[in-house]
């Protein structure tokens, strides 16, 4: 029979429409821009490689480098970067439709108004609905 797939390859894969639901923008940071980010807000990422923040074993260890992450946010810009690279990488993988959220406890712990969390995440969603169509 012709035109039947009897197995998926990685590029069928990513072309298939998606939803991803429960998605935390700052846990979707990609890792050059948390380390983009550190330099800029002077972070200490305590690795040479970024990626490496992101090989975690435990829940503990995953919310440590979680709190690593949003120290490296401060601004509107920060949260907008982030928030459109985010959807940027869901394209990349055909997501169509995703759920995100933000973490405003770790934001306002560590002294970021709750308003510059919310203008940098709505510009990000903004200019990927318009430039990605998400």
């Amino acid at each position: 029979m012709t035109g039947i797939i009897t197995s998926a390859t990685d590029e069928h894969l990513r072309a298939l429409p998606k939803v991803e639901l429960h998605c935390h923008v700052e846990g979707a940071t990609r890792a050059a821009t948390v380390k983009d980010l550190a330099a800029i807000n002077d972070v200490d990422l305590s690795v040479d490689d970024p990626a490496e923040l992101f090989r975690f074993t435990s829940l503990n260890q995953f919310l440590e480098i979680y709190d690593v992450v949003c120290r490296c946010l401060r601004t509107a810009d920060d949260y907008r970067r982030i928030t459109y690279e985010a959807l940027e990488d869901g394209v990349r993988a055909g997501v169509r439709y995703r759920e995100m959220f933000f973490s405003p406890g770790f934001a306002i712990r560590l002294g970021v108004p709750m308003e510059t969390v919310w203008a940098g995440v709505s510009a990000g969603v903004k200019d990927a609905r318009h430039d990605l169509d998400i």
